[in-house]
């Protein structure tokens, strides 16, 4: 579970995610597929360039996918019960 509130207005982000790293990975997917849908039921242009973007943005190892932005806050919670695993997969 991701939920993310995103303010440009006052420059801040809080953001909240709970799972595995592979559950996280889907919920990302899943949010991505959101925004695409929309974009290509408005206008199919849109959805290309947004998809051309993110494509760019996340390949860029240097690129903001991969930086804290500043204002910045969130922490990543395991399910209850769960032990963190060092990045291992379950």
């Amino acid at each position: 579970m991701i939920k993310a509130n995103i303010s440009k207005e006052n420059a801040t982000q809080s953001i909240t995610a709970e799972g595995n790293v592979m559950e996280l990975v889907n919920d990302v997917a899943v949010l991505i597929s959101a925004i695409n849908n929309q974009f290509q039921n408005m206008d199919p242009a849109t959805a290309w360039m947004f998809r051309v973007g993110l494509q760019a943005v996340v390949r860029d190892s240097d690129g903001p996918c991969w930086k804290a932005a500043g204002g910045q806050t969130g922490i990543i919670f395991p399910k209850a019960g769960q032990e963190s695993n060092g990045g291992e997969e379950d």
